[in-house]
């Protein structure tokens, strides 16, 4: 890997057929409502082992700060990874407020 990549799969050892029919419905909506990524890459995708999250994004840092979508999960693991943040919703529902 040489820093550079638009998209990145990563498998996780729980399959969608393993969840229960409540977290199924979830997966589902935040698919098509949500932003459209699988749950499971498809077969013929190059997928690296979760564990591997937390090196590649090092490997593919170049300064600058990281946006991601929601989630304490998110801002949790890279805060770990010493890497700067922002939390697009809280962003953007503070960017609405200025503009008012």
């Amino acid at each position: 890997m040489k820093g550079e990549n638009h998209s990145q799969h990563f498998y996780s050892p729980l399959r969608y057929k393993d969840l229960c029919y409540k977290d199924r419905q979830t997966v589902k909506s935040v698919y098509r409502y949500v932003h459209g990524l699988r749950f499971e890459a498809n077969y013929h995708e190059a997928t690296l082992p979760q564990r591997d999250v937390g090196g590649v994004i090092r490997t593919l840092y170049r300064g600058g700060l990281i946006a991601y979508k929601g989630g304490q999960i998110e801002k949790e693991f890279l805060d770990n990874l010493g890497l700067p943040s922002v939390n697009l919703e809280d962003w953007l529902s503070e960017s609405r407020f200025a503009l008012v």
